[in-house]
């Protein structure tokens, strides 16, 4: 989840709800998940009576995340006591300071759904958009990846790069400090980052979304660009391979190997198909970059996305023919598009 808007700012509460699915006793005392709705019955002898029936969900539990605006929470085991963790991407370390420092709160699991009080790191830049969980230098343990909008801090407007703070896990819940890598994109209006190996080399790499290709504007938008990141396998990244991702406001990232060529290739979508998005007159695009299997990506292939406002977009084989599927999230006429693939790419 986002709190803010592609252009409209709005304050979030810096805090976030967890809500537990209430489990049934069966006659064994084992718990037993909830049958839906429709087709539960009653039967004293082996439900507990002190969770509803029409109730599918406890009380939320709330959880203060050590910073402001909270844009994106992720799950992972980040001090191997096989107990899940919760690391929640903090926009701002500061209430009162545009572009303040971003930071990552770090709430440590409990092991039976409740979390310790937050932990808080820095994640290198401003802005922060998102934060995932993978092992980059193949010490088994998880680090953070976190996609800054912006490289700066404390400043009013942002007028640098994007870029990903890595943070390298220490397997006890801490991390070192975060060094940030620019992207060669400008995203303080959103960035997506993905973690793969696209050169084949067992190391894992980063493709970043960056909204804009140079400095964004609210009214006149550059294009969006794709950014491929190379990694060492010891944590570090090398510059960007820089893409057009075919759009305006590139938002939505998938990866997937989309012509059965086994190599990873990705997908864009583009909230509008020309630059001013005030005004929008082209319908937002899905594009796809085919991977050929070295770092390096094709130029882009568009697909008309059915509306506009083209913003998220995801893989899945929906038909279970064993061709991959895009679903894709729009703002303008349906709201959700499903395009299935029906051409076979071959790959040049």
């Amino acid at each position: 989840m986002r709190c803010s808007g592609l252009y409209v700012y709005k304050i979030c509460l810096s805090l976030f709800v967890i809500i537990f699915l209430p489990l049934a006793t069966g006659l064994d005392g084992t718990a037993q998940p909830p049958a839906p709705l429709a087709k539960r019955k009653i039967q004293k002898s082996s439900v507990d009576t002190s969770v509803p029936l029409t109730t599918l969900f406890f009380s939320p539990v709330i959880y203060n995340t050590g910073g402001y605006d909270p844009a994106w929470v992720t799950v992972g085991d980040v001090n191997g006591d096989g107990k899940p963790d919760l690391l929640v991407a903090n926009a701002r370390g500061d209430a009162k300071t545009a572009f303040s420092a971003s930071t990552i709160g770090v709430l440590l699991g409990n092991g039976d759904g409740t979390f310790q009080s937050p932990l808080i790191v820095n994640s290198g830049g401003s802005y922060l958009h998102s934060v995932l969980l993978a092992d980059v230098n193949h010490d088994g343990r998880l680090d953070i990846l976190a996609a800054n909008g912006c490289t700066l801090i404390g400043q009013g407007v942002c007028s640098d790069e994007g870029g990903i703070g890595v943070l390298l896990g220490n397997g006890d819940g801490t991390f070192s400090t975060a060094v940030d890598y620019n992207t060669g994109g400008f995203g303080y209006t959103g960035l997506t980052l993905s973690a793969v190996d696209v050169n084949g080399d067992g190391n894992l790499d980063l493709i970043v979304l960056n909204n804009c290709s140079s400095p964004c504007d609210a009214n006149d938008p550059p294009q969006g660009s794709v950014s491929v990141m190379l990694g060492n396998g010891k944590g570090a990244f090398q510059s960007p391979s820089v893409y057009a991702s075919g759009g305006y406001v590139s938002s939505g990232l998938a990866v997937a190997d989309l012509n059965a060529d086994q190599e990873l290739d990705v997908v864009v979508a583009n909230v509008c198909g020309n630059a001013n998005v005030v005004n929008c007159t082209t319908p937002g695009f899905l594009n796809v970059l085919l991977g050929s299997g070295n770092g390096t990506l094709q130029t882009s292939v568009p697909y008309a996305s059915g509306g506009q406002g083209a913003s998220t977009v995801t893989v899945a084989d929906l038909n279970s023919d064993g061709i991959p599927d895009l679903i894709e999230g729009i703002a303008g006429q349906t709201g959700a598009e499903a395009y299935r693939r029906t051409v076979a790419w071959e790959s040049s």
